[in-house]
C-alpha cells in the first residue's frame, strides 16, 4: 500500500504529471482551474478521459491509499 498526499496525486499519473507544468497556476488541482493544460489535453484527446476520471476518483477518496 501507499500513501500520499492529495497534491502528490499527479505524480501516479505519467500523463497528469507531463502536462501539469504548463497550468496556468503552480498549485491546479487540475479540477477547475481556469488555464489548466491537463483539462486542456483532455479535451483535446491527448490524455484519455477514462485516465483523467480514475485521477479524479482517486483525489475524491478520503483515504488516499492504493496499491502501488
Amino acid at each position: 500500500m501507499v500513501d500520499f498526499e492529495k497534491d502528490e496525486v499527479s505524480r501516479y499519473f505519467p500523463e497528469i504529471f507531463r502536462f501539469a507544468p504548463d497550468c496556468q497556476y503552480y498549485n491546479c488541482t487540475h479540477t477547475h482551474e481556469p488555464g489548466c493544460a491537463v483539462q486542456q489535453a483532455v479535451a483535446e484527446g491527448q490524455i484519455s478521459e477514462s485516465r483523467y476520471v480514475s485521477y479524479l476518483k482517486v483525489l475524491e477518496d478520503e483515504n488516499l491509499k492504493y496499491r502501488k
